[in-house]
């Protein structure tokens, strides 16, 4: 089913292929500053699209050292998530979890808090985006990077960095104080990053049930 490959795809592979063909000219001092900043941030907030791979990603998120959640969409599927250490937490409509490859249990999934491995395809392709390691890994890949002049975003300044030939992603990193990434935009997608250190990521679902223990009554 090519849209349940589509969802299930996992980004942690792209990332590794964007790495093994990136480009070997040295990377923007700033950039390498600010993205090392966001893998060692407590905590920042999220929300906007994004394009990875090909699949529109919609964020509304807070992410964190291996903790945080929020809703996460990749492509058509929408899943409201918490991650947890190595546990993943995932609440999803009964058409997500058939677009999932789960068509035949989803009636019974579907609007339950149910309890994974964060690692499992397809959930660890949500999870990449609620943990500030892997996300920073997601946004990372970039060409050499030149700054342009500044600007502003929601009233803050910020310096653009962009690509040589302008094509591609632009990078917004404060003009002021410690430079931190605040905003990514592409040809038709923003996310926006804001509220570090102090955003306060989703408490984990009580009531979840594991997954695998449902979809067992279920045979």
């Amino acid at each position: 089913m090519v849209l349940y490959l589509l969802v299930a795809f996992d980004l942690a592979a792209a990332v590794s292929v964007k790495h093994h063909l990136r480009s070997h000219e040295p990377q923007n001092p700033m950039f390498i500053a600010v993205m090392t900043t966001l893998s060692r941030s407590p905590s920042v907030r999220v929300t906007g699209t994004t394009s990875i791979s090909g699949s529109l990603v919609k964020l509304d998120v807070v992410a964190g050292e291996g903790t945080g959640g929020g809703s996460v969409s990749i492509g058509p599927a929408q899943c409201d998530i918490v991650l947890d250490g190595s546990t993943l937490y995932v609440r999803a409509s009964g058409l997500t979890w058939g677009q999932l490859g789960y068509g035949a249990e989803a009636s019974h999934l579907e609007n339950r808090w149910l309890r994974t491995s964060a690692y499992a395809p397809p959930f660890r392709a949500f999870g990449e985006f609620v943990n500030v390691v892997s996300l920073a890994s997601l946004i990372e890949e970039a060409p050499r990077l030149v700054e342009r002049r500044a600007t502003t975003i929601d009233g803050i300044a910020v310096n653009p960095l962009s690509a040589a030939n302008r094509s591609g992603t632009t990078f917004y990193v404060t003009a002021t104080g410690t430079p931190v990434l605040v905003a990514e935009r592409q040809i038709s997608e923003f996310m926006r990053l804001d509220e570090y250190g102090t955003a306060r990521p989703p408490g984990v679902p009580t009531t979840a049930i594991p997954l695998s223990s449902l979809l067992s009554s279920q045979e």
